[in-house]
């Protein structure tokens, strides 16, 4: 399922995929989910760090049939931003600021209620939430976000900084790229843990 190649651009320090690689990719997933699932699937919503150029989304789409639910959003720390509040704790894990109808700020790390502590070091960024194709509600694209960053077994972290979506992609990458004699790859998460 997709295609090793030099998709990382020095230029604008991005990794891009050509229209015909992103189809290559999609189609892969797609027939891989019904494989395993017995069903297609209805939404796609595609997570990453770089932007998600025309000529990649349209490779995309071009792969979905019509009744998929197609949504392209870049998700990306953004060290510029800080919010702070008033005593001795930093804001609060799953504060939102929405900037815009289609771009949001999300603080995944930050004071947790639960435990009454702040278990970073430094003051907490924001993830910034940019839906850059389809439609979808910024939301509800932040709680599931959230939602993904709420525990990771393989770290023992509770309330990671990253979505599960973003933070296991490079690894999952290496894994899938790192043996090219491999023919037969699996495409169950559990053997990439």
């Amino acid at each position: 399922m997709g295609q090793v190649g030099p998709w990382y651009s020095p230029r604008n320090k991005e990794c891009h995929l050509s229209a015909d690689a992103a189809y290559d990719l999609m189609s892969g997933v797609l027939e891989t989910y019904s494989e395993m699932e017995g069903q297609p699937l209805t939404e796609v919503f595609l997570h990453c760090r770089s932007s998600i150029s025309e000529e990649e989304f349209q490779g995309f789409r071009k792969a979905c049939p019509e009744r998929v639910k197609l949504v392209g959003i870049r998700v990306k720390q953004e060290p510029e931003i800080r919010l702070y509040r008033e005593g001795c704790w930093p804001v609060l894990r799953g504060t939102l600021w929405l900037s815009s109808a289609r771009e949001a700020y999300l603080w995944t790390h930050g004071y947790k209620p639960c435990l009454q502590t702040y278990d970073g070091l430094e003051v907490p960024v924001p993830l910034r939430i940019t839906i850059q194709h389809g439609d979808a509600d910024p939301i509800q694209v932040a709680s599931d976000i959230l939602g993904l960053t709420k525990l990771n077994y393989n770290s023992c972290i509770l309330g990671d900084a990253q979505p599960v979506t973003i933070r296991f992609s490079d690894a999952v990458g290496d894994v899938l790229v790192g043996n090219p004699a491999v023919n037969k790859r699996s495409h169950k998460f559990k053997f990439y843990i």
